[in-house]
């Protein structure tokens, strides 16, 4: 059921035409018949075009909680239900479905991903007021595949790897570059992960991304960035700055120091700054950065702020199903992720147009879900049948 909170009137989370229109505003026509021009994915098709596509995989989105298979979708697809919204008149088979996926163009969906979050973006508020630019942070996570089944994922032991890359905004989850590669490294994508026209703008990450040659463009770049220092490097300190406050939240500095990057044999070495500090857990941690007008503490605390893409991580993959598979092909692997990103993005404008940002996102997706349970067991409650528990849909609320 919607939860409570909300405040509901009654049959006002049953899934309506207007309901259903005010979710998929952003989805203008337009755009997409321009994407459909341009990446010719229409052509020859019979009757799954893209937009009866993009509606189909929005509403399993929401439909099929947990549970997402080829067979599912085939089913609830052909349910008069699933028509009214999606457009599809004879539903889609399995086969179909698994030979659209391979041959549609999956940067289509990612430009829409990327147009999605302009449309829905507005900055966040930044951590430290005083500290000019933009804040961005970036990582990748690996999406774990059975290699025996999809032969072109990456091989590490006995199981393939594909890595997600984002970069969002500090203080939002809009991505606003999404790499997915077939490679299990990180520094792959490192370079492709810096605005480089760009001036001004601190990126943060973790230190799995440790390129000599890529930090040093960015310091001489104009640009900025903040992270753990990555093993290996050799500093030396040139000198060592006065710490005007050392305790901070759960945190305490021990040494600011300016350092000299790169060892004996680096012939382009860098200016950088390096601080050492310790947590509550009596971890030493070393901070490794090119801003110098900042203080420490604000260092580490913009720092921390880097776990709002794990974050973003865990709610793409325990919510929104990222790494339930279903294509084996690597295009349609690809369309599933790009798809879960438009429905995340949605879900984030619809909760700020209709001004439920009290609400967390999960409460929202819940509250959407909802939609389409409260209506659907109602349409079955109508023709007197008994429906969802043999399908894994979950409990329907009657």
């Amino acid at each position: 059921m919607a939860n409570p909170g909300l405040k509901l009137k009654p049959f006002q989370s049953v899934l309506s035409p207007k309901n259903w229109a005010k979710f998929t505003l952003p989805l203008h026509k337009t755009v997409i018949t321009s994407l459909v021009e341009r990446y010719q994915s229409d052509k020859w098709v019979k009757f799954i075009f893209t937009e009866k596509l993009l509606s189909l995989y929005l509403f399993i989105g929401l439909a099929a909680g947990k549970t997402v298979s080829l067979r599912l979708i085939e089913v609830i697809s052909k349910s008069s239900f699933a028509k009214f919204f999606t457009g599809l008149s004879d539903g889609i088979s399995r086969s179909g479905l698994s030979d659209r996926n391979e041959v549609i163009p999956c940067n289509l969906f990612r430009d829409l991903v990327l147009y999605l979050a302009q449309q829905a973006g507005k900055k966040g508020k930044r951590v430290i007021k005083k500290a000019k630019g933009d804040f961005k942070i970036f990582d990748s996570t690996f999406i774990s595949l059975a290699h025996k089944l999809i032969p072109w994922s990456c091989r590490s032991i006995n199981k393939g790897l594909t890595s997600l890359a984002l970069r969002i905004n500090d203080g939002s989850w809009l991505p606003d570059k999404v790499i997915l590669r077939n490679e299990p490294g990180d520094n792959v994508v490192f370079e492709n992960l810096i605005d480089w026209m760009l001036k001004g703008i601190t990126y943060i990450f973790d230190r799995g991304f440790a390129t000599f040659e890529v930090f040093r463009k960015i310091a001489g770049s104009g640009n900025f960035f903040i992270t753990r220092l990555p093993r290996g490097y050799v500093c030396n300190v040139v000198k060592r700055l006065k710490i005007k406050e050392a305790i901070g939240n759960r945190i305490k500095i021990l040494r600011d120091e300016i350092v000299i990057v790169g060892g004996k044999t680096r012939e382009n070495k860098f200016r950088a700054r390096l601080i050492t500090a310790v947590n509550d857990k009596k971890e030493t941690l070393y901070f490794f950065t090119n801003r110098f007008d900042l203080k420490a503490l604000e260092i580490c605390e913009i720092y921390r702020r880097r776990w709002q893409i794990e974050l973003l991580f865990r709610w793409l993959k325990c919510q929104l199903k990222i790494d339930r598979v279903i294509s084996y092909t690597e295009n349609g692997f690809y369309v599933q992720i790009y798809m879960a990103l438009i429905l995340h993005l949605l879900i984030i404008i619809y909760r700020k147009n209709q001004k439920m940002t009290a609400f967390s996102l999960l409460e929202i997706y819940r509250f959407l879900q909802a939609w389409v349970y409260d209506f659907w067991g109602y349409c079955m409650f109508m023709r007197g049948v008994l429906f969802g528990a043999n399908l894994g849909l979950g409990r329907i609320q009657l």
